[in-house]
């Protein structure tokens, strides 16, 4: 693992195939009733914006959107050659049922603490698991949130989360592959881009209150002046710019010609270069 000159660890290839390897991996089982029936995903590249997006999201009244919960780290274990085994076989559950019944319980959870009637969740390494999103939420709904994939790779690198141009175009090109995966496979998906969030907020905004089925609320236009809980490394992004509370305007990209990886995924993507 390395570390960013600002002392932040930066995850390295290895962390990034545990992410891969996070969440349950049995037979799909029949999805049960839920606490929470209809959670809203955020799905995305890492250093795409969804801070932003969660953070202006949380401060309509009606949408708790809270730091990153990492749901495939999360999973409930049964002990070998236990009774509790035996005890789960008999209740018709396994590992997997009670691991739903867990991401389930704590968006529950946070749903109430909150007070309010939605709740969104932005992990980018959910584009990992999103099969298991849908199975445990078949009322899943889900944003995905593009950026222009080379000011994703430069962001990589300016952060200290990749010590390498070369290590930041290959982590683009593999998650973009995945994000193109889970959006394929995603039933009540919308579109979004960091540019229109930051460059048109309140035209954006009205588009993602009218998918959620909730009012617009001028108040999400000026996220800074709501409390959205401390902004840390490992939950969300924990910049300047985040923190500055402020709708910031993005420049149109204006670098050399991307590489050959990041090229194609601006083309299917629509970005120019």
């Amino acid at each position: 693992m390395s570390i960013s000159s600002g002392g932040t660890p930066a995850p390295d290839r290895t962390v990034f195939a545990l992410m891969r390897e996070a969440g349950p991996r049995e037979d799909p089982p029949e999805p049960g009733p839920r606490l929470v029936e209809s959670p809203v995903f955020i799905m995305s590249l890492m250093r795409s914006g969804s801070t932003l997006l969660r953070c202006v999201l949380d401060t309509h009244p009606l949408i708790h959107s809270p730091h990153e919960l990492h749901l495939g780290g999360l999973g409930a274990h049964l002990k070998k050659g236990q009774l509790t085994r035996l005890s789960a076989r008999k209740l018709g559950l396994r590992q997997t049922d009670l691991t739903y019944l867990l991401w389930d319980s704590l968006l529950h959870r946070e749903l109430r603490r909150s007070g309010k009637r939605i709740i969104v969740e932005k992990t980018p390494a959910n584009i990992f698991i999103h099969d298991d999103l849908a199975r445990c939420w078949p009322g899943a709904r889900y944003i995905f949130l593009r950026r222009h994939p080379a000011d994703v790779v430069r962001s990589l690198v300016t952060t200290g989360i990749c010590d390498s141009q070369e290590a930041a175009v290959g982590l683009v090109a593999e998650w973009a592959e995945r994000l193109d995966a889970a959006q394929a496979a995603a039933t009540r998906p919308m579109l979004v881009r960091y540019e229109d969030l930051t460059n048109d907020p309140e035209r954006t905004c009205r588009r993602l209150t009218a998918f959620l089925g909730v009012p617009f609320d001028a108040r999400m236009l000026a996220y800074g002046d709501a409390d959205h809980g401390a902004l840390d490394a490992g939950t969300g992004d924990w910049g300047a710019n985040i923190r500055s509370g402020r709708i910031k305007r993005t420049a149109e990209y204006s670098g050399e010609r991307p590489a050959e990886e990041i090229a194609s995924v601006c083309e299917r993507w629509g970005y120019a270069w």
